[in-house]
Parts: C-alpha cells; sequence; structure tokens
C-alpha cells in the first residue's frame, strides 16, 4: 500500500513540472502585434451620369449634329478608360417606297467623327476618324482602349456626325442608333508603397 505521504509528494512533484512547462512554453511562444497598421485598397469608378442610347431620326441629306457625353472619373486612383461603339442598328436596305431614286441606305451614308477631349477641350484620343475633319462610315463600330485617366477629372466624348449631302430618298423615314459604352480598369502598378 502505498503511503499517503508518498502519494502527495509525488501529485505536488508532478503539479510543480506542468506549471514549469506550461512557463516555459508561454515564453518560448511569445508575440506581439503591431498597432494599427492598415493596407487601404484605392478607389476607382465611374462617376453616376445618364448614359443614353445615340439616336438619329428625321434625317435628311446634308445633315449634321454633335453630341458631347460627360465621363466623370470618381475615386482616388488613375485608371485606364475604354471606349466602345456598339450594338450599331443601321438599315439593311433602302426605302424602296420613298420616291425615285431611293436606293441610298441610310447607314451607308451616315458618317461619325469620335473623339475623347479633356474638360479644356485638348484632343486625348481619336475614336473615329483621324482628324477633325474625316469622318467614317459607322458600319458595325469602333473599340479603343487603353487610354490613361485620372481620377476626380471629367472628360468629354464628343461624337460629330453627318450624313452625306448627295444621299438620295432611300434614306427616308430610317434611322441609325448605337451605344457608346465606358469602361474603366484600374492602372496596374499605380499604388506601390511601402509598409
Amino acid at each position: 500500500m502505498i503511503n499517503k505521504k508518498v502519494l502527495l509528494s509525488i501529485l505536488i512533484i508532478g503539479t510543480v513540472v506542468v506549471m514549469a512547462g506550461t512557463v516555459t512554453w508561454a515564453t518560448l511562444s511569445d508575440s506581439k502585434t503591431s498597432d494599427d497598421s492598415k493596407i487601404t485598397a484605392g478607389t476607382l469608378f465611374l462617376e453616376g451620369q445618364a448614359i443614353t442610347p445615340f439616336v438619329v431620326t428625321n434625317t435628311a441629306p446634308g445633315d449634321s449634329g454633335t453630341k458631347t457625353q460627360p465621363v466623370t472619373i470618381g475615386g482616388n486612383l488613375p485608371g485606364l478608360l475604354k471606349i466602345d461603339v456598339n450594338d450599331v442598328k443601321v438599315p439593311g436596305t433602302a426605302n424602296s417606297t420613298a420616291p425615285i431614286p431611293n436606293t441610298d441606305k441610310l447607314g451607308d451614308v451616315f458618317l461619325v467623327n469620335i473623339k475623347l477631349v479633356n474638360n479644356e477641350g485638348t484632343l486625348l484620343t481619336r475614336v473615329a476618324g483621324t482628324t477633325d475633319e474625316e469622318y467614317v462610315p459607322l458600319n458595325s463600330g469602333f473599340s479603343k482602349t487603353e487610354i490613361p485617366v485620372d481620377s476626380g477629372a471629367t472628360y468629354k466624348l464628343v461624337t460629330a456626325w453627318k450624313i452625306d449631302q448627295d444621299a438620295d430618298n432611300g434614306i427616308q423615314g430610317q434611322e441609325v442608333s448605337f451605344d457608346e459604352v465606358y469602361t474603366l480598369n484600374s492602372k496596374p502598378g499605380e499604388n506601390k508603397g511601402d509598409l
């Protein structure tokens, strides 16, 4: 039979060993957390502006016009803007019920010149046409990518159009429409810093 004093001594020794191990373990696994160290992502977005489809109706040979759409960049990062002219709807046939001659389709004689300028009117890029004087057929659309833009800035997409003055009666009653779509992406590598 085990003596009660021996048993009590064994229990006390065991407890001291466990406690000593715990203290040693805590000392060997110490850690600290730095105060208020943060990494914050920047922001970049298109400001909320109404964007409506571009529609031209009730036209006649020689008609022309210009539409200016503001594009405002929000946030605090520079970005890359993409402009797409798509969802183009042009007549596939001439209006054969109009008085003769009536062989022209509005889509063939409807020409555009599209450019992006800054708020002061300085040219940033051309989307359709290579000069202010060059107008090109709308066809199936245009696309311009990777246009550098600054946060907080407002740009203007200027769309000028005209109809060939020699167009015949086939364009009567016809309509052209298309969308101008803006896509904004962040500029890779622009927000690097030291921790």
